[in-house]
């Protein structure tokens, strides 16, 4: 009984994250969030500075490493990153695709569907995602640097 139950559970669970629905689940900022502290990162605008760090990660440089990241371990681009909020040293960011975009002149965000969550501390870079694994986003500055990306 308590089998089956925990798979209903698990189903439930991944069948909201699949449809991007995951965003309601305690503990997850909501997707559509307008808090003044998102920032939307472009593509082009992700270049990691490291010098210069005093308390921790820079936006960018985890912005950029998260998108790595991202790339990574799922074989595909992240479509949209952003941070969505800040909680202490906690980052928590967002990757997601808007599936149907805001109208012009309409304070409804439109449609996104989230594809992963990374809650990451600013001061090393570690965290965990959506399904509660460990996240190293400082392994993508490491590769980077010793050349790894170009050959992979």
């Amino acid at each position: 009984m308590k089998k089956t139950v925990f798979t209903l559970v698990c189903t439930a669970l991944i069948a909201a994250f699949a449809s991007g629905c995951a965003t309601g689940l305690p503990g997850m900022p909501d997707a559509g969030s307008d808090d003044d502290k998102t920032a939307v990162v472009s593509e082009e605008s992700l270049t990691p500075d490291v010098t210069g760090r005093t308390g921790g990660y820079k936006d960018d440089e985890l912005l950029t490493w998260a998108a790595k990241y991202y790339e990574f371990t799922s074989g595909a681009k992240a479509p949209k990153i952003e941070i969505d909020h800040v909680d202490g040293d906690l980052v928590h960011i967002h990757i997601f695709e808007d599936i149907e975009p805001a109208k012009e002149g309409e304070s409804d965000p439109g449609h996104r569907t989230t594809l992963e969550w990374y809650i990451v501390d600013r001061k090393t870079g570690l965290g965990k995602n959506f399904a509660g694994e460990d996240v190293d986003l400082t392994s993508m500055f490491k590769r980077t640097m010793s050349g790894e990306e170009a050959a992979g």
